[in-house]
């Protein structure tokens, strides 16, 4: 596997050769966490989440203003009309369909979640864990340039060979630091990120307060992840190992791509 730069030229190369020497690669969602063709999984998760807006939820579902340029869901997003929708939406996309149908029988978007599959919805909800997770990597890798060396408060696990975590929460401290960055740096312990939820275990020292502003910033309390109108969507969270190292991988430089740094992929919008 060749990565290369925005440009195909050496800087990117440079940059994932460093990133695999320092342990591994960051271990974000990928871009299909957000809907391959439309991301916004995310979007539709945090209006479930924060503040409860059901009904805002499913009509960006139906139609994203920032996203979409298909016909049948800008006539949509201008008049609202579900009798409308339903002839034009296709068939292929039933889930859309699904949501649509329910509006059309019951009268109002409320509720109009428990017209999909269980696992389908509560991927809205993962979604929006998975942006905030993105964040608070990107921001630590950007505040202190490693995801490898522990810092006190921070919440460490134990992984196996392939970056899966394999044992308990282990929470640094100044008795166990060095025995912890030790650990970290042999790839048997890994740092980790909030994927949060209303009973999810909250670091300490930069960690903590950096997971809180991105909660504070993102207007979200842990509570909001117990989804009032939808008690089946909630989420208590957990915490996900910050790094990953792909098993059997080696660097070399090239011509041909494998990786593209740089790319949507792992930052979706807002």
């Amino acid at each position: 596997m060749i990565c290369l730069g925005p440009q195909g030229g050496p800087r990117g190369r440079n940059r994932a050769g460093d990133a695999f020497e320092r342990g591994g690669f960051p271990n974000f969602f990928g871009l299909q966490r957000f809907g391959s063709l439309r991301t916004n999984t995310h979007t539709v998760g945090k209006l479930l989440v924060a503040g409860g807006d059901y009904e805002g939820a499913a009509r960006r579902y139906l139609y994203d203003p920032e996203l979409d340029t298909d016909e049948f869901r800008i006539s949509f997003g201008q008049t609202g009309d579900m009798v409308r929708a339903m002839a034009e939406y296709p068939q292929g996309l039933k889930f859309e369909r699904a949501i649509i149908g329910y509006a059309l029988e019951h009268g109002t978007l409320l509720g109009a979640f428990n017209a999909l599959p269980r696992n389908l919805a509560m991927m809205f909800v993962h979604a929006y864990q998975s942006y905030l997770f993105n964040l608070a990597v990107s921001r630590r890798l950007s505040d202190l340039g490693s995801l490898t060396e522990p810092l006190i408060g921070d919440i460490c696990v134990p992984v196996d060979r392939y970056s899966n975590p394999s044992g308990n929460f282990i929470r640094v401290d100044r008795y166990n630091i060095e025995k912890i960055g030790r650990l970290c740096g042999e790839g048997r312990v890994r740092i980790t990120a909030f994927l949060p939820g209303y009973s999810y275990e909250a670091a300490g020292g930069y960690q903590g307060e950096l997971e809180a502003h991105i909660l504070d910033s993102e207007g979200v309390s842990p509570g909001d992840f117990r989804v009032k109108g939808y008690p089946e969507l909630s989420s208590s969270g957990s915490r996900r190992p910050v790094i990953a190292s792909p098993v059997g991988f080696s660097f070399s430089g090239g011509q041909h791509v494998g990786i593209r740094t740089g790319g949507v992929a792992y930052t979706p919008r807002p």
